[in-house]
């Protein structure tokens, strides 16, 4: 964590961004006593613990001949341990769906990198906001009614710039430990919005976790996240300007290289292979590289065969309300 965490700093700060009075800090130092009260309790979380799934996931992840990942990268693991309560066959199946999703859905996944998502983030339709809930969770916005030009900016790229956010607040330890809560904002939502929804993207996203509806019940709402940690277009006490989406964007392109090294899976006749890819280095282990006609020669290509799984994003630790 704390090599981590001095590879993120400038001139011993961690990143952060002004919002009004309010300051969004990216949290990547040591969780704090806390934390780590909330980690042992919940999670198991203790040295011996800690230890023994790093090892047995590592195990497990060698076993699995065509899945190649950082695994000297103890904090990455940590993403995948966490939230199965540091038990390694889990984390490793949370794993595999990770990549799974990737291969299911390359117009979502493939080559993302907040780099290539700049629209979204201009258009201020997905922001982070600067306190935790009073569980420690993250909290993000998704303005998804009448922000949203869909000739401007795709269903798509709003979903790329989500994935993007989750991953970037997995960097943080806390974020690890709690999870997220992400704010739907359907306020103005019309038919033009709704046609934007394919059946396919549709299931996507009904699949990711529980959906809980409010309107604007800020009683009900304030139930799940309390009024101190929000905006005051949601009922709560803090004074955010609009339009720090641009700025957002500046603060996760300072985490680029966390996604230069691209998640993807590749399936190469009936050969499964999960791949974390590094600049430089091969797609996957133990097979040839391998490019479709008329394809770029420099992203992998993906087939899509048959898959009666669900694809659910439970690798990504959130809630929606």
């Amino acid at each position: 964590v704390l090599a981590m965490a001095e590879r993120y700093k400038i001139d011993g700060k961690s990143p952060s961004l002004k919002m009004g009075d309010y300051t969004l800090q990216v949290e990547v130092d040591e969780v704090g006593a806390e934390y780590e009260k909330i980690a042992r309790e919940e999670l198991r979380e203790s040295p011996d613990v800690v230890a023994d799934a790093v090892t047995k996931l590592r195990e497990l992840v060698k076993a699995e001949t065509d899945l190649n990942v950082p695994l000297d990268d103890d904090n990455y693991l940590y993403r995948f341990l966490r939230p199965c309560k540091f038990y390694p066959d889990s984390a490793l199946d949370r794993m595999k769906k990770f990549y799974r999703f990737r291969l299911k859905h390359p117009e979502l996944a493939a080559n993302i990198s907040p780099v290539n998502e700049r629209n979204v983030f201009e258009q201020d339709l997905v922001t982070i906001l600067p306190k935790r809930t009073q569980c420690g969770r993250r909290i993000m916005v998704i303005d998804a009614g009448k922000k949203w030009k869909p000739r401007e900016c795709a269903l798509t790229e709003i979903f790329k710039a989500v994935m993007i956010v989750l991953e970037a607040s997995l960097i943080e330890p806390r974020t690890q430990i709690c999870g997220s809560e992400v704010i739907l904002d359907m306020n103005g939502l019309s038919m033009q919005h709704v046609l934007q929804f394919t059946p396919g993207l549709a299931m996507s996203i009904a699949h990711w976790t529980q959906v809980h509806f409010h309107g604007t019940d800020w009683k009900s709402f304030h139930t799940y996240i309390v009024a101190d940690s929000l905006p005051l277009q949601y009922g709560g006490l803090m004074d955010i300007p609009e339009n720090t989406g641009p700025k957002l964007h500046e603060l996760l392109c300072r985490f680029k290289n966390e996604f230069e090294g691209i998640r993807d899976v590749l399936f190469i006749g009936s050969v499964r292979a999960f791949v974390w890819r590094e600049s430089g280095k091969p797609f996957w282990k133990n097979q040839p590289q391998y490019t479709c006609r008329d394809s770029n020669p420099d992203i992998p290509a993906f087939t899509r065969p048959a898959q009666h799984e669900s694809d659910a994003l439970d690798f990504l630790p959130m809630k929606w309300v």
